[in-house]
């Protein structure tokens, strides 16, 4: 299937669709993956630059984490690329620790299987996720292609999906507090509050 017939078919006939791209191979879902975060980048940079607050504050939070200053508009793209960065990064590590979760669990399909699952159940958060409430929507919906993937990939039934996704989620936020209490450090943004 090409880019365009699989995110037409992850939208209209996931069932299906997800069926056919078990088939397919690693490199088409990686592109259609690439297409997904290009189109997530442009969205959230026109959002950031048509918001005169988040365009004026995009300055001051490059300003706090890199020490430089640049125009409203520089600074948005740099976050927004940023951003692209680190998604792709906590990404594939969060794919590397779901499957850890989804063998626990007896799954019968490789990473690379892992990975088209979360590529494909992006599909509604890269194009929704900037709309008020429909984001709720989306990442409902996400949710569902994920457990739809996991059945579909990795030959685990529906509950056993909804287990691995519930266990994974917790254990996620789990090693998130732990992760933060260990490395973080607070951070002063009352100069952001100030303006």
């Amino acid at each position: 299937m090409g880019v365009f017939e699989t995110l037409i078919g992850i939208l209209t006939k996931p069932d299906k669709t997800l069926e056919n791209e078990k088939k397919a191979s690693f490199g088409s879902a990686v592109v259609y993956g690439l297409i997904l975060l290009l189109i997530y980048f442009i969205i959230n940079t026109i959002i950031l630059i048509v918001s005169p607050s988040m365009s004026s504050k995009s300055s001051d939070v490059i300003k706090l984490a890199l020490g430089i200053s640049m125009p409203a508009g520089a600074s948005v793209i740099l976050i927004s690329l940023l951003t692209l960065v680190l998604f792709v990064i906590i990404a594939l590590l969060a794919g590397l620790w779901l499957h850890v979760v989804i063998k626990l669990f007896s799954g019968k399909g490789s990473l690379g299987q892992t990975y088209k699952s979360i590529i494909y159940s992006a599909t509604p958060i890269s194009f929704l996720s900037w709309i008020p409430l429909v984001s709720i929507v989306a990442g409902v919906w996400s949710l569902y292609l994920q457990v739809l993937g996991l059945r579909k990939f990795h030959e685990v039934k529906s509950g056993t999906a909804s287990a691995i996704i519930i266990a994974y989620i917790i254990s996620l936020y789990i090693l998130m507090i732990i992760f933060a209490s260990i490395f973080v450090k607070p951070i002063d943004t009352s100069f952001l509050m100030a303006q």
